[in-house]
């Protein structure tokens, strides 16, 4: 719930090289770009967090890059953005290259995989779709036992990601069902 012009959630300018990782960041408000990180011109290296809901007016509600900022975002899972693009660029001031690996971006209110990370869907193991909160409390990011974040569930192509986000199963059963066959006496003496 952090509010700044720019990187509502988290700015880094300058050249500065900082790293964040397994962190989440949920309705944070940037009046230009980036409503959850802003990446001005430095080296950002983002992995294994969760965005949930986060908001710009014009560049990306959940990680923006500006003046040639080229961050590496892995592991990532970046949801329903309010007013913009999961991820965006803006080149005004030197051109940016996300780029991203093992991530699902889903239902984000301008796009999921648009403008400079369109052509990175499917490729790295990067996907969209639902991960299956489990509640629809911004802050908790814990996750379905069937969720597509988690190994085993993953699409085709994203096998090997492990965990995407910083969210883990929190409700659903991780029991496998086993299917046995018998006939009707069977069931029948399983009553008596």
């Amino acid at each position: 719930r952090n509010t700044a012009l720019y990187g509502g959630g988290l700015l880094v300018s300058g050249g500065v090289s900082t790293e964040v990782t397994s962190s989440v960041f949920a309705d944070n408000w940037a009046t230009e770009d980036g409503g959850a990180v802003c990446d001005d011109g430095a080296s950002v290296i983002i992995t294994g967090c969760t965005f949930r809901r986060n908001g710009a007016h014009y560049h990306s509600g959940g990680i923006d890059c500006r003046a040639g900022g080229s961050p590496q975002i892995s592991h990532c899972l970046i949801a329903f953005s309010i007013f913009s693009e999961a991820v965006g660029c803006d080149n005004s001031q030197g051109e940016c290259f996300p780029v991203l690996q093992c991530c699902d971006l889903y239902g984000n209110e301008e796009g999921d995989w648009v403008g400079c990370v369109e052509d990175q869907l499917g490729v790295d193991g990067n996907f969209s779709a639902d991960p299956l909160f489990c509640s629809t409390s911004h802050y908790d990011v814990s996750l379905s036992a069937n969720s597509p974040c988690l190994p085993g569930f993953h699409p085709p192509g994203s096998e090997a990601c492990g965990l995407i986000g910083a969210g883990d199963v929190g409700c659903g059963t991780t029991e496998q069902s086993t299917v046995v066959h018998t006939s009707w006496s069977g069931i029948k003496a399983l009553y008596r």
